[in-house]
């Protein structure tokens, strides 16, 4: 037979039962060696992921600022690959079924991922990866070619930098609770300078003694005067006649805690009589009683050293000392008036003129007066009166 006779069918029965042999005689040790042997046969004929092909490159677009209080950022770009079918990756997650894959060339495909920033701001970056892998036959879905490196995409979210305020108006103030009412206006100073006010104004409160604080600033409160009241000092008096006038402290409380007195003054009181008296202080109007004490006695007038007294010439009686009127002396007989402190006194007194001594003209005289135990001087001039006849004389009346 021609086939034995070239000895080619004998070549491929023995081949086939060698094989059989082998198969049938090695087990399952076997059969694995040869699938293992098998799946590095077929990778060595892609040649990409036994070689670990990382060819490709990603080119980010530039992303602008977004607006503020967005949150919604679009990646977009293109890679640069070799291979059938991209798979885009984000942050380490595969994101192709929520991408915009979009082949414009050989090797070259653009993506759009729509996505968001969440809660970060700043500067915020996207790790973006690229690789293709295999569409039909036995490698469908075999890595074909990774990018080089990863690509960040970054964009910038604005943020609030710190807050202030505008428009403060401190609307009303409760002296019983010691409470501030007020509003403002809040600003957001953006990090791009930009200052926000925000129209709806803010309405709090705050005691008097504390401070608001809010949104990184503090808003101090005025300082008012909350109460004022009478201190324990007794009032100061001063008789004025007919009236008083008082010197009388109170204690002025502030919305802070802080404590001063301050000193008022009235005038005008009529005494041993109860006062409402109306005390302004710093806006504020209270009314206090005020009883001043009954006018104080008279006190005693100074007696004085000297004052002047005066005689009555009608009242003088004239008459000539000795028997006859020998144009020798005269004594006169007369009433010295005077006033002490508003009491009026009397003293009968006698004076005598001489021809060659006083001589008949009047006189300077002074009388010492007592009064409370202290002498008085009182000066009066004395005129000369004649007497009316030569028989006036100190005999006849004798």
């Amino acid at each position: 037979m021609k086939i034995i006779q070239n000895g080619t069918w004998a070549s491929k029965v023995g081949a086939a039962g060698l094989a059989g042999f082998m198969l049938f005689g090695c087990g399952a040790g076997a059969l694995d060696a040869a699938a293992a042997a098998k799946t590095a046969a077929e990778a060595k004929e892609t040649g990409r992921t036994e070689q670990q092909r990382m060819t490709g490159a990603i080119s980010p677009d530039f992303i602008p600022t977004l607006a503020h209080y967005a949150t919604d950022v679009v990646l977009t770009g293109t890679v640069t690959i070799d291979g059938p079918k991209l798979v885009l990756l984000v942050n380490g997650q595969d994101v192709s079924a929520s991408a915009q894959l979009t082949k414009i060339g050989d090797r070259t495909w653009t993506y759009r991922y729509p996505t968001s920033v969440g809660s970060q701001t700043g500067d915020v970056a996207f790790n973006v990866d690229a690789y293709t892998v295999y569409m039909n036959g036995k490698t469908a879905g075999a890595v074909h070619t990774r990018a080089a490196s990863a690509a960040a995409q970054v964009v910038h979210v604005p943020f609030i930098k710190y807050y202030e305020y505008t428009n403060l108006s401190w609307d009303a103030y409760d002296r019983v609770s010691n409470l501030f009412s007020f509003s403002y206006q809040l600003v957001k100073v953006w990090d791009d300078e930009v200052r926000e006010v925000v129209a709806e104004p803010t309405l709090a409160q705050v005691a008097g003694d504390a401070v608001y604080a809010a949104s990184g600033f503090e808003i101090a409160p005025p300082v008012v005067l909350r109460d004022f009241a009478l201190t324990a000092a007794e009032p100061v008096w001063t008789y004025e006649a007919p009236t008083y006038s008082v010197d009388f402290a109170v204690e002025k409380t502030y919305s802070n805690g802080a404590k001063s007195s301050e000193t008022v003054q009235r005038a005008g009181l009529l005494p041993g009589t109860s006062t409402d008296v109306t005390v302004t202080l710093e806006g504020w109007t209270k009314t206090f009683t005020l009883a001043a004490p009954a006018a104080p006695a008279a006190p005693a007038p100074s007696i004085p050293a000297e004052t002047t007294g005066v005689v009555d010439e009608s009242g003088i009686e004239s008459t000539w000392t000795g028997t006859s009127a020998n144009g020798g002396n005269v004594q006169q007989n007369y009433t010295l008036r005077y006033t002490i402190n508003g009491t009026s006194f009397e003293q009968k007194l006698q004076t005598n003129f001489t021809k060659n001594g006083t001589g008949f003209t009047t006189q300077q005289l002074v009388y010492l007066a007592s009064y409370e135990g202290q002498t008085v001087k009182i000066v009066y001039a004395l005129p000369f009166v004649q007497p009316a006849s030569l028989n006036d004389n100190t005999t006849n009346k004798s």
